[in-house]
C-alpha cells in the first residue's frame, strides 16, 4: 500500500466517469469523548471514493452550531493503491470550540465533486453528537475538604487532649496512692523507727507531695520558691535531721503526723483506707 497527492492527466475523463463510481464511504470521529466548557478540539470528516486519482472535493457548510464554533478548517488528500484498487481520500479536519455544556450536535456537512461538464455529487455526513461537562469548580470540594479536615483535626485534638486529662489523672492518683501508702508505713513505724531517718523518709513523701501539687520534686525547693506557703517549719525540720539534730520521741513523731497529714490534706483518703 503507498500513498501520494499525485493528480491525473486524465482528471477531467475520470470526473465524467464519477457517476459509475461504485463505492463512496464518509467517517466522522472527534478528537476526544471527554469534553468539557471551553475546551479546544478537533473533528474530522473523511471522504474515500474508489477513484483512481485524487478528487477535487469542495466543502459546502461550516460546523457553526449551538455552543459550538469553528475556529478553523484543513484539507488533507491522499491517495491509496491496495489490492489493485484505487482511493481517493480527502479529510476535512475542523478546529472546535467548545462553549456550553450538555447534549450538543454539530450539524450534517455538505461536500461537492466535480463531475466533468454535470452537476457537482454531493455528500453529506450524518450528525454528530457528544456531551459536554461543566467545567470542574475546585471550590466547593476545597472547601469541603478544609471543612472535613478542620472536623477531623478538632476531634483528634479533643481526643489527643482527653487522653492526656487522663493519663495525667492516673498519674496524679498513682503519686497520691504512693503518698498514702507511707504515711500509712510512718504511721506504723513510729514507735520502732529512729527518729532521724523517720523524718528524712517524712521529707521523701513531703518531695512526692511538693511535686503533687505544685509540679516541684523538691518541698525545700517549692517553699523557697514562694510555691507552698507556710512550710518554713517544715524545711527547718528536715535541716535539723538532715544534719543530726536532736532525736525525737514518739509522742512528737505522732503529732508531726498528724500535722503532716492535715498540710496534705490526706484525712479522708487515710480514713477511707484504713476502713478497708
Amino acid at each position: 500500500m503507498y500513498s501520494d497527492s499525485t493528480y491525473s492527466d486524465s482528471l477531467k475523463a475520470d470526473l465524467q466517469e464519477l457517476s459509475n463510481v461504485p463505492e463512496i464511504s464518509v467517517n466522522a470521529f472527534l478528537s476526544s469523548e471527554n469534553v468539557s466548557v471551553g475546551d479546544t478540539l478537533t473533528y474530522t470528516v473523511a471522504l474515500s471514493v474508489d477513484a483512481p486519482v485524487v478528487l477535487p472535493v469542495i466543502a459546502q457548510s461550516s460546523v457553526n452550531a449551538k455552543g459550538i464554533s469553528q475556529e478553523g478548517v484543513k484539507q488533507v488528500s491522499s491517495r491509496e493503491i491496495s489490492q489493485g484498487k484505487t482511493i481517493s481520500k480527502v479529510e476535512f479536519v475542523y478546529t472546535l470550540s467548545v462553549n456550553d455544556t450538555g447534549n450538543l450536535s454539530l450539524p450534517k456537512l455538505s461536500f461537492a465533486i466535480p463531475q466533468g461538464d454535470s452537476l457537482p455529487l454531493v455528500i453529506q455526513s450524518e450528525p454528530y453528537s457528544f456531551y459536554v461537562e461543566s467545567p470542574l469548580n475546585p471550590l466547593p470540594f476545597l472547601g469541603g475538604l478544609f471543612c472535613a479536615v478542620a472536623i477531623v483535626l478538632v476531634a483528634f485534638l479533643k481526643k489527643k487532649k482527653q487522653v492526656k486529662k487522663r493519663v495525667l489523672l492516673q498519674k496524679h492518683n498513682e503519686l497520691k496512692d504512693v503518698i498514702i501508702n507511707d504515711m500509712l508505713v510512718l504511721k506504723a513505724r513510729v514507735s520502732v523507727a529512729d527518729s532521724r531517718e523517720w523524718l528524712q523518709n517524712l521529707e521523701l513523701v513531703f518531695d512526692n507531695f511538693s511535686k503533687l501539687r505544685v509540679g516541684e520534686t523538691s518541698f525545700v525547693k517549692a517553699v523557697r520558691l514562694k510555691k507552698i506557703s507556710d512550710g518554713d517549719f517544715w524545711v527547718k525540720l528536715f535541716d535539723e535531721a538532715r544534719y543530726g539534730g536532736t532525736k525525737r520521741d514518739v509522742f512528737e513523731l505522732r503529732e508531726i503526723w498528724k500535722t503532716a497529714v492535715a498540710l496534705m490534706n490526706l484525712e479522708e483518703d487515710l480514713k477511707q483506707v484504713e476502713d478497708n
